[in-house]
């Protein structure tokens, strides 16, 4: 964009109304912050102030807590020896397991995971890049575990007993662990990195994670403890039910000799 040059005034057709002592005077504060060059200074620092706060508070507020870990005693249908308990984070329900009792100390196994999950999921969300997978060779069933990128440094986070797939009603171990594995998975790129779940969709308990993250998005673009909570509230009542209990197979039905098979 070209500049016109600025008109010198000829000499004798200065504004006689004013005189010498009142133009070199210097301007008032008022004057100054009328100026048009003070006026967008301000503006643009304003606009930067501004930026700086949002992104400080959005830095803030999208370091997410690590979820909480803890177990709940779920109804008791005699399917197996133990206690039939749910491993949460938050308010999510991952892993159904059975706690088997034990003469003169009851059940320990859901406290004993409990105490193994919480460290290793508050450094997993504290330094993002682990993985977590399904270890099918160092053990009778599967565990899920929790390693590097690469595949270092192994922590087994829940080994899988018999009784697990008695309660979930399932005969295949690989297929009841890729479940938990999931469900493990997603629920920390929710809870964790605010990030939308990507191993279980298309499930129940996949949409309705899905949904809860999208809910949670706040008219500033980021997600926070508070917001999670009040998506999780603000779900249907069948929506919360997917996210607080775990599926469970029934078990294949035997041909009978009327059935024609």
């Amino acid at each position: 964009m070209s500049h016109q040059p600025l008109p010198v005034p000829v000499e004798g057709q200065e504004d006689a109304g004013l005189t010498f002592d009142e133009r070199v005077k210097p301007p008032t504060w008022k004057e100054r912050l009328k100026r048009p060059r003070t006026v967008a200074a301000l503006a643009l620092g304003a606009a930067i102030l501004t930026a700086l706060i949002l992104l400080e508070r959005g830095r803030f507020e999208t370091q997410l807590p690590p979820p909480t870990v803890s177990y709940m005693l779920l109804p008791n249908e005699g399917k197996t020896d133990g206690l039939p308990i749910a491993i949460k984070l938050n308010q999510l329900a991952i892993f159904m397991i059975s706690d088997p009792l034990k003469p003169g100390l009851g059940a320990t196994r859901a406290k004993n995971i409990v105490e193994r999950l919480q460290p290793a999921l508050t450094a997993a969300a504290e330094d993002p890049g682990k993985t977590i997978t399904i270890d099918t060779e160092s053990y009778d069933l599967p565990a899920i575990v929790l390693s590097e990128s690469d595949g270092s440094k192994e922590q087994v986070l829940l080994p899988m007993i018999p009784a697990d797939m008695v309660l979930a009603g399932e005969t295949d171990a690989k297929r009841l662990a890729r479940v938990w594995a999931e469900r493990l998975t997603d629920a920390m790129k929710v809870l964790a990195f605010a990030e939308p779940p990507k191993f279980s969709t298309g499930t129940e308990f996949g949409d309705a994670l899905k949904t809860m993250r999208a809910k949670a998005i706040t008219q500033q673009g980021i997600v926070t403890k508070d917001s999670l909570v009040a998506a999780f509230a603000g779900l249907t009542e069948q929506q919360r039910l997917a996210l607080e209990t775990l599926p469970v197979r029934s078990p294949p039905t035997e041909p009978t000799a009327d059935s024609g098979q």
